[in-house]
């Protein structure tokens, strides 16, 4: 069973001895809750596969208290190594994840059998007292089943992962609320370099380009975001892919069973560079959709041809800003992610509200707000931390979005539409 504790030097100790045993340990950063393991010990790192049931696919973040702490566990270019370290002077610690070559250190596991690893310096008080006590790089994913809703607090690790031999470090409600941003640098010419956004975080890509202004680096980098996260009309491409993966970490479970095989089965899966891009994450145990409303970017909307019977009557609704405050006496529970609309309350409660949606009985399925659609229409300033709140919700949500009518009746839009 797992076991809670406090952030006593007692208690970091206690856990810094734990992780050095081959045993695991939740931790609070200043995003999410995380799944630690040292992450040079290989038995321990397959611990986090096992207890979070999660695909060997996915590769595992690895924390550090410093840049150059990274520097041993990456091989780097001039280029990177140049402007990984003014983006971690500017950044670290802090909720951004740096993607770079993997050295001989780093397991297999660790990376999903690539050959990148996601390295980053979290700001927690606590998280960075437990890697300077334990003087280990930390293998870490988010401390909740996999695709589950990420945890915030101590209880939420305890409601998934209690039944597992772990120790919790309870550091109250995390501050960030959602997962840090990951990038990756390439050279695309001899002058050019992209700056590429693998998973949208806390850190916008115009924070990014703001860092840059003023540097030597200005002219030379280009921020973009990744086409797998920003193209949703590959929705339904993304899914087969999900599903192969699955299947191919079913084949490899069985051929773990026999010893040694597990390195050699991960070589065979298809590699990620950055966890959590899976249509399908931080989702409710209830069926979770998008609501938008009439004139949806004034397209013609198509509607799946097998609609699926949803009552808004038995609707869990969470609005934003009070959009839709007249549905309140309409759904069977109603709650708001800020009534002020303010974006880091939205995002710092975004897990502790999904979770909530689990706890209401007789709810049948959850909406959630298109708060890009209502940020739009409120003619405010669209805030920098939008698209990764956005990001969450739409994979909360597996992509789905619905239409409610004037008539208050819910219909499920066609995926490839969005």
């Amino acid at each position: 069973m797992a076991e809670i504790l406090g952030k006593s030097e007692k208690d970091l100790k206690k856990c810094s001895k734990y992780l050095s045993e081959g045993n695991l340990v939740a931790f609070p950063t200043e995003t999410v809750y995380g799944l630690g393991a040292n992450a040079f010990d290989v038995e321990a790192v397959r611990k986090i596969f096992k207890f979070k049931q999660r695909p060997l696919t996915d590769p595992v973040i690895v924390h550090v208290h410093s840049f150059k702490q990274a520097q041993g566990l990456i091989d780097l270019l001039p280029f990177e190594e140049e402007l990984y370290e003014f983006l971690t002077t500017k950044f670290w610690p802090g909720p951004l994840t740096i993607v770079a070559t993997a050295n001989e250190k780093i397991p297999k596991v660790v990376t999903a059998g690539g050959k990148t690893v996601g390295i980053r310096s979290p700001s927690h008080p606590l998280a960075l007292e437990l890697l300077r006590v334990s003087q280990l790089p930390i293998a870490a994913p988010s401390a909740n089943r996999f695709g589950h809703i990420s945890p915030t607090t101590a209880g939420h690790v305890y409601e998934d992962l209690g039944k597992c031999p772990i120790l919790i470090l309870d550091g109250g409600k995390t501050d960030v609320g959602i997962e840090s941003t990951v990038v990756k640098l390439q050279q695309t010419s001899e002058k050019k370099i992209s700056l590429t956004v693998l998973r949208k975080g806390a850190i916008s890509n115009l924070d990014l380009e703001d860092a840059l202004v003023g540097t030597k680096f200005e002219t030379k980098v280009q921020v973009s975001v990744s086409s797998k996260i920003v193209d949703h009309k590959k929705l339904e491409e993304l899914q087969q892919k999900k599903q192969k993966e699955e299947e191919n970490e079913n084949k490899n479970e069985k051929e773990n069973e026999k010893e040694n095989e597990n390195e050699k089965g991960e070589e065979t899966i298809e590699k990620e560079e950055s966890p959590g891009t899976n249509i399908t994450h931080y989702a409710p145990d209830k069926p979770t959709f998008i609501l938008t409303f009439n004139n949806l970017d004034k397209k013609k909307i198509e509607f799946e041809e097998e609609q699926e019977q949803l009552d808004l009557s038995k609707a869990i609704f969470v609005d934003y800003g009070g959009y839709r405050i007249d549905l309140k006496e309409k759904v069977l529970a109603y709650t708001d992610l800020s009534e002020e609309m303010d974006i880091k309350i939205a995002t710092s409660s975004i897990y502790s509200t999904l979770r909530w949606t689990e706890t209401i009985e007789n709810g049948q399925f959850v909406l959630l707000p298109d708060i890009s659609q209502i940020t739009l229409k409120s003619k405010k300033k669209i805030p920098r931390m939008l698209p990764g709140l956005t990001d969450r919700m739409f994979r909360s949500a597996s992509g789905r979005k619905v239409l409610l009518n004037n008539d208050l009746q819910i219909q499920i839009i066609k995926q490839e539409l969005f």
